[in-house]
Order: C-alpha cells, then sequence, then structure tokens
C-alpha cells in the first residue's frame, strides 16, 4: 500500500435544496497516515471502495442539500467544497486517512 498523495474523484447525482438534481464531479487528495499501523490490518488494500468513496458521496449529498443550485454556481462553491472537507477530515482521521483537500468541485445542472 502507498503512503504517498493520491487522488481520487467521485462523480454523483446530487439534489440541491430545492430538489434539483445535479451532477457534480469531486476530487479528494488523500494519503493514507503512516503511523496508523491498524489501519493496515484492519482496512487492506480495498480502502478506496470500502472507506474513501462511501465517505466523499455522503459528504457531497450532505453538503449540497443545504444549498440552491443557484447558490453552487457562485461563491458558494467554496463554502460547499470547505463543508466536504470538514466532514472527510473527522471520519477519514478516524479510519488513518488524511483528506488534504477537496477542490473546488465541477457541478453541471439539467437543461430545463
Amino acid at each position: 500500500m502507498s503512503i504517498q498523495r493520491q487522488t481520487i474523484q467521485e462523480s454523483a447525482s446530487v439534489p440541491s435544496s430545492e430538489g434539483l438534481v445535479m451532477n457534480l464531479d469531486t476530487p479528494l487528495i488523500y494519503h493514507v497516515n503512516p503511523r496508523r499501523p491498524t489501519f493496515f490490518q484492519k482496512i487492506r488494500a480495498n480502502y478506496e471502495a470500502v472507506v474513501l468513496e462511501p465517505s466523499l458521496r455522503a459528504a457531497i449529498r450532505e453538503a449540497t442539500a443545504s444549498h440552491t443550485a443557484n447558490a453552487l454556481y457562485t461563491g458558494e462553491r467554496e463554502m460547499v467544497a470547505k463543508q466536504i472537507s470538514e466532514q472527510l477530515a473527522t471520519q477519514l482521521h478516524l479510519r488513518g486517512l488524511i483528506g488534504e483537500s477537496v477542490p473546488l468541485p465541477t457541478f453541471s445542472c439539467p437543461k430545463l
């Protein structure tokens, strides 16, 4: 298992606060905490599918559900990225992973 910086990207269809479904591509830059030997014993090599992807998906849904679709195209994108990052930091730390950053996600809404 690598302890170097890695990136995963989650593509999800998520609801906004007004119920509009948006497509969202969100990257996560992270690394395995080398000081947590239990990580290697408990999670093993499939940690991306077991821990990262579900955690990132849940954080994305929670963050977008409290914002309108219009707001996500403005300065609130930064707020959404910060919310996702903060929620992930706690979850990942408990599992032996360190989330370094969640760059601004890319949003697209369906055409009406």
